[in-house]
């Protein structure tokens, strides 16, 4: 048997009623079992009513239920071994589990109806199929949010550890996830919070595949929805998250240790949690001014990534009246990548070492629409932006 199998309880519930009750259309790996299995009995039995009996008495003589009463064993860890020859459970499986095992029986449909299922819709794929894999992401990060740092396969453990010496209330537990799931939407990027500054902030910061930032996010993000912070402070503190990795990416430093790093960032007691960030920020080695714009000047941009996120910031930070469109903007090297003779000529008979010292360096990259025209031709050439029309006007 494998239990990885099945839909999630609120996925079964759904197929099940459509299914029994012929309302609307059932959706999940359910109804897609039963299509299966209706095709192929169509297919193979032609309509035969004594062939369809066969088959009835075969499933009732064969098929068996299984079920088990525990005394002293950990349920949980039943559950876990009965998909031992199957698809590994995730943390998800193993909480959503845990909730309806911890709820009484007659609370289940609430639960189902009003909480869980809605939960599990921030975490649907563009199919409608959950993502277990993203939903027990935010489990990990919503735990992390605690400020302790937590494995992904202690993830299970560690809330059924929380929720035990306090009691399982399910509809504490329920709201609060539901609040944190949408912040976790949101700080994910899948969707748009209620002010554009902070989402311009979360766009930025997401371009760096900063997830490790998340469990930190979810803490600024109560802290507005409470009240202490407001939007223009939450996505200043985004900004110093996106400066403190960048600077230290440009700087030479490691990122490795940033899951614990961000996760023990002490703003969620705080009565000022933007001071509090930025202390934490310095003391943990965010560059200066003065060493990071030495290491800015010579790093090898485009061979180290980034390089459209960082020349679009930069152009957004100049602040036009008239900002450009950058959408079909693309990299362009100033000093093209292969020199021509013409380019040889200009840069004299150092054009080799100025060539490999400078061509992956920010200030020979810029955002042009304009690649194929530009080509690799010298600033003499480029008769396409310099001439003018002959009549005045």
């Amino acid at each position: 048997m494998n239990v990885s199998a099945c839909s999630p309880k609120s996925a079964i519930t759904t197929a099940v009623v459509s299914i029994v009750e012929r309302k609307g259309s059932a959706t999940g790996r359910i109804a897609g079992a039963l299509e299966y299995f209706e095709g192929r009995l169509s297919a193979s039995l032609g309509g035969d009513p004594a062939a369809l009996k066969l088959v009835f008495v075969a499933v009732c003589n064969r098929f068996e239920f299984m079920c088990a009463t525990l005394e002293s064993e950990n349920h949980h860890n039943i559950f876990k071994s009965l998909n031992s020859t199957g698809v590994p459970l995730g943390a998800s499986d193993l909480i959503r589990n845990f909730v309806f095992m911890q709820t009484p029986p007659h609370e289940h449909d609430e639960l189902d109806h009003e909480w869980w299922s809605p939960l599990e819709t921030h975490f649907a794929r563009t199919d409608g199929t959950l993502d277990e894999d993203r939903f027990s992401d935010f489990f990990r990060a919503f735990l992390m949010s605690e400020g302790r740092y937590v494995r992904p396969r202690e993830t299970f453990c560690e809330l059924r550890c929380d929720m035990k010496p306090r009691g399982f209330v399910w509809l504490d537990l329920a709201e609060t996830l539901a609040k944190s799931a949408h912040h976790y939407s949101i700080i994910t990027g899948r969707a748009l919070d209620e002010d554009p500054g902070v989402s311009r902030a979360l766009a930025h910061l997401n371009a760096f595949e900063s997830s490790t930032t998340y469990p930190l996010l979810l803490v600024l993000f109560e802290h507005r929805a409470s009240g202490k912070l407001g939007a223009d402070q939450l996505a200043h503190a985004i900004e110093m998250l996106c400066g403190f990795i960048m600077r230290r990416f440009i700087s030479g430093e490691s990122s490795r240790g940033y899951g614990t790093l961000f996760v023990r960032a002490n703003v969620r007691n705080s009565t000022q949690p933007i001071a509090a960030l930025e202390s934490y920020l310095l003391e943990r080695g965010w560059p200066d001014d003065k060493r990071f714009i030495k290491a800015f000047e010579e790093f090898p941009l485009f061979e180290r990534g980034y390089t459209r996120e960082v020349l679009v910031e930069l152009e957004r930070r100049r602040g036009h009246k008239e900002p450009a469109d950058l959408g079909s903007a693309q990299v362009e090297h100033i000093l093209p990548q292969k020199l021509s003779d013409a380019w040889r000529a200009a840069l004299g008979p150092e054009a080799d070492r100025i060539h490999a010292e400078w061509l992956h360096r920010p200030g020979n990259l810029t955002l042009s629409a304009y690649n194929q025209e530009l080509w690799n031709h010298p600033f003499r050439n480029q008769t396409w932006f310099s001439t003018r029309p002959a009549t005045s006007g």
